[in-house]
Formats: C-alpha cells, sequence, structure tokens
C-alpha cells in the first residue's frame, strides 16, 4: 500500500498534471519550478516523502500507475525510457540540489 502524502499529491498534481507539458519543456524545469519556490521548509519534507516513494520502488511496491492513481501525476517515466525508480532518484538529485543552492543563499 502506497503511502498517503498530501504534499506530494500537491506536488504532483499541481506540476504534472495533465497538461504540464504545456507550461514546461521538460520534467526537469517542473521539478526547478517546484523547489524554486514555497517555503524551504516544506520542500524539504517533500524531498523527504520523496525519498520514501524511491524506496517502496525499488521493493516493488510502487508502480507507474500508482503515480497517477495516488498522487494525480501525468508523467510516465517509461514513455521517457527510465524506470519509476530512475525518475524518482532524479527528482530527489535535482530537487536537493536546488534546496542547497536556496539554503546557502
Amino acid at each position: 500500500m502506497i503511502f498517503s502524502s498530501d504534499r506530494l499529491r500537491q506536488f504532483f498534481a499541481a506540476y504534472f498534471h495533465q497538461d504540464w507539458r504545456s507550461e514546461y519543456c521538460s520534467y526537469s524545469e517542473a521539478v526547478a519550478d517546484y523547489s524554486s519556490c514555497g517555503e524551504l521548509e516544506d520542500r524539504k519534507l517533500a524531498l523527504l516523502e520523496i525519498e520514501k516513494l524511491i524506496f517502496l520502488s525499488e521493493q516493488g511496491s510502487l508502480q507507474e500507475k500508482d503515480l497517477y492513481q495516488n498522487f494525480g501525476c501525468y508523467y510516465m517515466p517509461s514513455k521517457s525510457g527510465v524506470s519509476v525508480t530512475e525518475w524518482l532518484i532524479n527528482i530527489k538529485t535535482e530537487m536537493s540540489q536546488i534546496l542547497e543552492s536556496r539554503e546557502k543563499s
């Protein structure tokens, strides 16, 4: 069972909604937009929850369809040739870098 997270639901549904490609050229751009705004502490908590999703994905408990069903995410990693785990790790890496930069400034 996937854990419930309003924070991640807001992230995925707001930044990877059905028409997200009309706002962003890439998933990285959406992640950068999310990570660059909002409360830093809230973004750090989201990052921790993404780590939970990575763990669930590595264990086989999180599938691509779960991203849509549980979080309203319309991005499909398989269409970009990556697994859910790889995509979430990329999000974590990119988000971490931006949050570290925000902390230093």
